[in-house]
């Protein structure tokens, strides 16, 4: 909908042109004014879209009114309205850019499509606008996030070499230098996992401490919201050791505004950048991954970084048995040594690629914290098996890795032996009341410390505390008198009675009896 104004200084002509205007079905308010000056303020103080102003009138004319408004307000549709033929006219108002121009005495139908035509140059001014915003939008946000697309299928060897080239070529990157990848850490909980800082905030301050080193552009890992890639541009001769005080600077500000902290790794230098994606990439985020076994907020150029193994294929049955044992007599001041001997095993062939190293640590500690699942609740053991991988996966050091795990098991420790006493023996009352149940079967010491997550050898001692015997003792005894309850209540053969109560060495069976009583089974069923 519209808004018109009529100028003219004859009343009953302006009321006339005014009435028609009303009448179109796209105009929303008509405004009416008597001479240039009058219409002037008009225009000053309401939202008019189309003029129709008469030429000859007091105070200001039509083409000085035109002249003034062309200059404010030059999205005005003007019709010129005269009963003048000259061409001059013509002449001026068109070179001020007049909408129409038309000659009195002017019919209704004549106004009606002025109206018409100016009202639908209106709505495709008003489209093409629209357009030009949406372009002007997407030149501003769709082609960034195309360009950090490209950038990260190039750092991953997506892009052909000739697609690469107009990458360059349309973004303005650099022909020759280096990759460089920043590590962010969250350091409210450094923890990798969690949603970081606006990325365009991250890209602000790189772009910012790096602009006099050849700063030419960064991207953040599509599948690594922690990693953000930064194209340097430099010659063969750049002094990168200028970018270990950059880094300070930049961690210095991260710190106080972002609350991050970075490490980096520094590619090795190409002539042909374009050309050398994936390599650069990978040598970057290899020397960024080395800061874990020397220490966060350093940068590491790849040439100077020791080769790391992918994986860790090394058991550690050994140092599994030692911290279980450990953990279930509650002994914590022991746990130091024992994660000190799992990391030197992990190691011994050189350093590891730390997610590896991580992953290794998580599957140990979650293994050898079954030995609490006695001790504890489902959820109390459940929060703990969370607490394990969460502190693992926060930590960017080696010290850091360590600590988590040694901390992570002397919590399991604290907890056994806090509950240990109070919970043996509802441990042991299960046990035995099990093995009551069981005596016929094949028993053995290792299937039931199997299942009452024990050690065979602290399940005996236990046994001994609680029951003042062995376990072999104590099940030996017990078939014993289920001997002699058979013995008393039936007539079946001797061998037959040990056989039912689990005995299948019936000499063995024999000289158990006769140490206990002093009789052979026959001789003691003759003499009940």
């Amino acid at each position: 909908m519209h808004h018109v104004l009529i100028v003219d200084d004859e009343p009953f002509q302006r009321r006339v042109l005014a009435n028609i205007a009303r009448k179109h079905p796209e105009t929303l308010a008509v405004y009416e004014a008597a001479n240039g000056k009058l219409a002037l303020e008009a225009v000053r103080c309401h939202p008019v879209d189309v003029v129709v102003t008469d030429i000859k009138m007091p105070m200001m004319d039509g083409l000085s009114f035109i002249e003034e408004i062309h200059r404010d307000y030059p999205a005005l549709k003007v019709v010129i309205l005269s009963g003048y033929r000259q061409f001059e006219y013509a002449q001026r108002a068109l070179r001020f850019v007049a909408f129409d121009y038309l000659v009195k005495p002017v019919r209704e139908d004549h106004i009606v499509k002025m109206l018409d035509d100016a009202y639908r140059a209106i709505r495709e001014e008003e489209a093409q606008r629209r357009e030009k915003e949406d372009l002007a939008y997407q030149l501003k946000y769709a082609l960034p996030v195309y360009r950090e697309h490209q950038l990260n299928k190039w750092i991953k060897g997506g892009l052909t070499r000739e697609e690469a080239s107009g990458l360059w070529q349309q973004a303005g990157l650099p022909q020759h230098g280096y990759v460089l990848a920043l590590s962010w850490t969250n350091l409210a909980d450094r923890d990798r996992t969690s949603r970081q800082p606006d990325p365009d905030a991250i890209m602000r301050l790189a772009e910012r401490c790096l602009a006099p080193y050849g700063f030419a552009g960064c991207f953040q890992d599509a599948e690594r919201d922690h990693i953000l890639y930064v194209l340097l541009r430099a010659d063969s001769h750049f002094q990168d050791e200028r970018l270990d005080a950059v880094l300070d600077e930049m961690n210095v500000a991260a710190a106080k505004t972002l609350a991050l902290n970075a490490s980096a790794g520094l590619s090795r230098w190409r002539s042909s950048l374009h050309e050398h994606g994936k390599e650069a990439g990978e040598e970057a985020m290899l020397a960024a991954a080395y800061t874990f076994y020397i220490g966060a907020s350093r940068i590491v150029r790849f040439a100077e970084a020791p080769a790391l193994l992918p994986g860790v294929h090394v058991g550690l049955a050994k140092e599994e048995e030692a911290m279980e044992e450990t953990l279930r007599q509650g002994l914590s001041d022991r746990i130091g040594a024992i994660v000190e001997a799992v990391f030197e095993r992990l190691l011994q062939k050189g350093c590891v690629v730390p997610e590896a190293l991580r992953s290794r640590i998580a599957h140990y500690a979650l293994k050898v914290a079954g030995v609490m699942a006695p001790f504890a609740s489902e959820a109390e053991y459940r929060e703990t098996l969370d607490a394990l991988e969460r502190e693992h996966a926060r930590a960017d050091t080696l010290a850091a890795l360590k600590d988590a795990l040694r901390r992570g098991m002397e919590r399991i420790a604290d907890h056994i032996r806090a509950t240990r006493s109070h919970k043996h023996e509802r441990i042991m009352e299960r046990c035995i009341r099990y093995v009551d149940e069981h005596y016929m079967d094949a028993l053995h010491l290792e299937t039931i410390a199997t299942a009452f997550h024990f050690s065979p050898n602290y399940l005996n001692t236990l046994f001994k505390q609680y029951t003042g015997m062995t376990f072999g003792k104590y099940l030996s005894d017990l078939r014993i008198r289920k001997v002699v309850e058979l013995l008393k209540q039936s007539d079946a053969r001797v061998y037959e009675v040990a056989s039912k109560v689990g005995f299948v060495d019936e000499k063995y069976f024999y000289r158990v009896f006769k140490r206990k009583f002093g009789y052979t089974p026959e001789e003691y069923r003759r003499i009940m």
